[in-house]
């Protein structure tokens, strides 16, 4: 029964999986078949290059298949207008979302897997190194979309963002601009980061439970407010 259900998808997948290798890979890559695409209809225009940077193969790169039953089967809605670069075995689970705006660049390292429910903006830089597991409902994020001002001047308002190898983010984080994740480290279920944890490999990293209130000089000029990624 269960290779039955395993043919039935990939039946279902090979036509948006043919047209999307072979509209967005040179010819030797595409005729492969690597990107296997389930429920592909929720793709978005893709201006943006897709790269594979590793020994290509069949079904090495799988996007959208429903790996959680408990989260829509909606495939994965993908809108790159800047570089994905996939260095081996990838699998993005349903309902994931993945955005790269036209000066952003996303590396998947090879082993990399979300389960579901990823959101993933990339607007500048964001590298996953190699066996990275990420739990249900991420959203990771290296732009503040808009810019805030205070007493010193306009802030940058994006920045990098690093994955070292073999770590895993657990359940519903969210991980923000200019952060560094050492590898084999865990990242705790809810955990909010938005610097680079002072931390070393083989690290468990959370956040507890107090709540802070923040007063100070900082707002959003609503006239003033847009990014500059060439910065």
């Amino acid at each position: 029964m269960v290779s039955i259900i395993k043919i039935w998808k990939f039946a279902k997948a090979f036509i948006p999986s043919l047209i999307f290798n072979f509209k967005y890979l040179p010819f030797a890559q595409a005729r492969k078949l690597p990107i296997i695409v389930f429920r592909g209809k929720v793709f978005r225009n893709n201006p943006g290059r897709f790269v594979i940077n590793a020994p290509v193969h069949f079904n090495m790169i799988q996007l959208g298949d429903r790996l959680v039953s408990v989260y829509p089967d909606t495939g994965v809605v993908l809108e790159n207008k800047g570089v994905i670069e996939f260095r081996g075995r990838i699998a993005i689970g349903n309902d994931s979302f993945i955005s790269v705006g036209e000066s952003g660049k996303l590396i998947l390292g090879n082993g990399f897997r979300a389960t579901t429910s990823l959101k993933l903006i990339c607007y500048h830089y964001i590298e996953f190194e190699k066996d990275v597991l990420v739990g249900w409902n991420n959203m990771i994020v290296d732009t503040d979309f808009h810019s805030v001002t205070t007493e010193n001047g306009k802030s940058k308002g994006f920045g990098p963002i690093f994955v070292g190898h073999d770590t895993w983010i657990g359940n519903s984080c969210k991980i923000y601009k200019n952060v560094t994740i050492p590898h084999s480290c865990i990242v705790g279920a809810d955990t909010v980061i938005r610097k680079i944890p002072d931390c070393q490999p083989f690290s468990l990293l959370t956040n507890d439970t107090k709540t802070v209130v923040r007063r100070e000089n900082v707002f959003r000029d609503k006239n003033n407010d847009t990014i500059d990624y060439t910065v």
